[in-house]
């Protein structure tokens, strides 16, 4: 695919999400959900994913200099990446909000710890039994 094309389809698709998130707004607005809310942010996000994108495709494009000899043809791939880790720490950044595990030390644990090593040493001769006999897999 040609960078004009991708470019054009970065385009439309950072007018869909910039008009999705518009209505979400609204919407929450209106609704005074959060959930709307949540989601108008999440088309923000995915707004701004966009222009980092095109970012990266006119950065892609800059002639070699002194100390981009080959020039800057991969750089559209750092920014893709970008775009992967910032979606990847959000939602895991919500999640671990939403859903908060509290720290336990793991010597608060032995007994625990005691039965987990026992069973893991029945599913290790279990895995080498099977391994050897695949017919005693049952």
């Amino acid at each position: 695919m040609e960078a004009g094309e991708s470019k054009g389809v970065i385009f439309v698709a950072f007018a869909c999400n910039l008009g999705i998130a518009i209505a979400k707004f609204l919407a929450a607005a209106w609704t005074q959900s959060s959930a709307m809310l949540s989601e108008a942010i999440h088309s923000v996000v995915d707004t701004s994913n966009q222009l980092l994108l095109l970012l990266g495709i006119n950065r892609a494009k800059l002639p070699p200099d002194a100390q981009h000899p080959f020039g800057h043809g991969k750089e559209i791939y750092f920014w893709s990446f970008i775009v992967a880790m910032v979606l990847f720490s959000l939602g895991a950044g919500s999640s671990a909000k939403r859903h908060p595990v509290p720290f336990k030390p793991a010597y608060a644990k032995s007994s625990k710890r005691k039965r987990a090593s026992a069973n893991r040493s029945v599913r290790s001769t279990k895995f080498g039994r099977c391994t050897l006999h695949p017919r005693t897999s049952w």
